[in-house]
């Protein structure tokens, strides 16, 4: 398991109403970014500046019981994933091993609102990991997480850059999405 670092929460142009929360190892060589709505977002960064904020939110009640029965340091949250998939979070209890899904937007604002550790499995940094720089410009974002109309961009710019390899692999999610959808 590798011990995250919360980094922030960016607004992503174009991205229609969706945002990226920026996680990283503790060495901060590498990222992870997971896509959220744009609300959620917003709500992340004012817990993240003001912690009574994370009252009025279905999470902060989680963590306003944790703190109330002195039970914080029996979890963490742990976030995992699959290559074809993407990301999906657990709020694991360490005494007693068990676990409860929860949304990976949500398991961040959870961590961030009451000092969890975060963990992320080697699998996730496989798959979903990109080189991180404190002083980078723009940041990568998985395909699996990107919105329909931005991942149509993606692939026409794909194309432009003659990049088939990548333009192969949008094409491949684009499919996977309408069979979803149909079924």
């Amino acid at each position: 398991m590798i011990k995250l670092k919360y980094k922030g929460v960016f607004d992503i142009p174009d991205g229609e109403g969706s945002c990226v929360i920026t996680l990283t190892d503790e060495g901060e060589k590498k990222a992870l970014s997971i896509m959220t709505h744009r609300t959620l977002g917003l709500q992340l960064k004012a817990y993240s500046h003001d912690r009574k904020e994370a009252l009025r939110s279905a999470v902060g009640v989680l963590a306003y019981i944790l703190e109330e029965k002195k039970a914080l340091d029996q979890y963490h949250v742990c976030i995992d994933a699959k290559k074809d998939l993407g990301f999906n979070a657990r709020l694991e209890n360490e005494l007693d091993n068990s676990s409860l899904p929860i949304s990976p937007d949500e398991a961040v604002m959870l961590a961030v609102v009451t000092g969890m550790d975060m963990l992320a499995t080697a699998n996730a940094f496989q798959f979903f990991s990109t080189p991180y720089s404190q002083n980078a410009h723009m940041v990568a974002l998985p395909i699996l997480g990107l919105p329909d109309s931005m991942l149509k961009k993606a692939l026409s710019q794909a194309v432009e850059d003659e990049n088939y390899e990548t333009a192969s692999y949008i094409r491949d999610e684009m499919k996977r999405r309408e069979q979803k959808h149909r079924e």
